[in-house]
C-alpha cells in the first residue's frame, strides 16, 4: 500500500473531500495529521486514502430551475448540487460575517 505524503491526492473518507496534502504534522503523542488545500483544514492520516485522480463533477449546466430549487430546498439532487455548489458558498459569507444563515433556505443579508 502506497504511503501517503506531502504531494499526495487524498480523500477524507468522511465526507468525500478531496484534496492534496500539503504539510504533515507529527504530534507529541505520534498522531500523523495532514494538511488539505482545499479545505485549510488538517485530517488524521488514519481518515485518508489515496486517489489516482480526482472523480468527474457533474455540472450545474443542464439543469432546469426545478432541479435548482429542488436540490436547495433539500430534494434528490440535494447531494450532488447543493452542498458542492451552493452550501460551502453560504458557509463562507456566513464566515465572512456578510450573511446570517438559518439552514433550510433561511438567509439574511448583514449590512
Amino acid at each position: 500500500m502506497a504511503e501517503i505524503r506531502e504531494d499526495s491526492l487524498v480523500r477524507y473518507r468522511g465526507t468525500g473531500t478531496i484534496g492534496t496534502v500539503k504539510v504533515l504534522k507529527v504530534e507529541d503523542d505520534g498522531e500523523t495529521w495532514a494538511f488539505l488545500d482545499s479545505t485549510g483544514l488538517y485530517y488524521r492520516l488514519d481518515t485518508l486514502e489515496l486517489i489516482e485522480k480526482p472523480p468527474e463533477r457533474k455540472e450545474l449546466e443542464g439543469m432546469t430551475i426545478e432541479q435548482m430549487m429542488n436540490a436547495f430546498n433539500g430534494g434528490k439532487f440535494r447531494n450532488l448540487y447543493y452542498f458542492p455548489y451552493m452550501y460551502f458558498c453560504l458557509k463562507v459569507l456566513e464566515y465572512q460575517d456578510k450573511i446570517t444563515y438559518f439552514g433550510r433556505g433561511g438567509i439574511v443579508r448583514k449590512t
